[in-house]
């Protein structure tokens, strides 16, 4: 099968912790990187935070952030897996990219391969979150950090 074929026909979130940019579609967006830094709070975001467009160093809103990256097919957002702050940046993401009507895939590296059925019967409502949790060996910072987007996926009915 050649591989335009098997290019997904809707928007794809990917946080995936260890890449680092997010990537805008084309030339006509701007390739907006989260600089997690003293600057204006943002909302969601629980701490100061600025967000610069990697191409010209302007600042922008988040919400600018977001109406730039919801033309993308798809979406890195790196992060520090100790950091809280970069994950409510990704919770901020995936609520702002759901609120312009998008759907996602949310990856993660923290679940490994083998637990991905599980994954798949919590996300579905087939399997409970204990049951999931017993069976998929999370992250020790999994309830604080992962799980609200998780969650937020499977209210979506998204895939992760």
């Amino acid at each position: 099968m050649p591989a335009a074929s098997r290019i997904p026909s809707r928007a794809s979130l990917l946080l995936v912790p260890f890449l680092a940019a997010a990537c805008a579609p084309s030339a006509a967006r701007p390739s907006l990187t989260p600089v997690v830094s003293a600057g204006t709070a943002l909302d969601r975001v629980g701490r100061e935070t600025r967000v610069l467009d990697a191409r010209t160093g302007a600042e922008v809103t988040l919400e600018g952030m977001l109406d730039a990256l919801a033309g993308a097919e798809v979406v890195f957002v790196g992060e520090q897996h100790d950091d809280p702050a970069t994950h409510r940046l990704e919770l901020a993401v995936l609520e702002g990219l759901a609120r312009r009507g998008h759907d996602a895939t949310l990856s993660l590296e923290m679940f490994e391969r083998d637990a991905q059925p599980q994954v798949d019967a919590y996300v579905a409502g087939r399997a409970t979150e204990e049951a999931m949790l017993a069976s998929s060996r999370p992250w020790p910072n999994y309830a604080t950090d992962y799980r609200p987007l998780v969650e937020l996926a499977r209210e979506r009915s998204w895939p992760v």
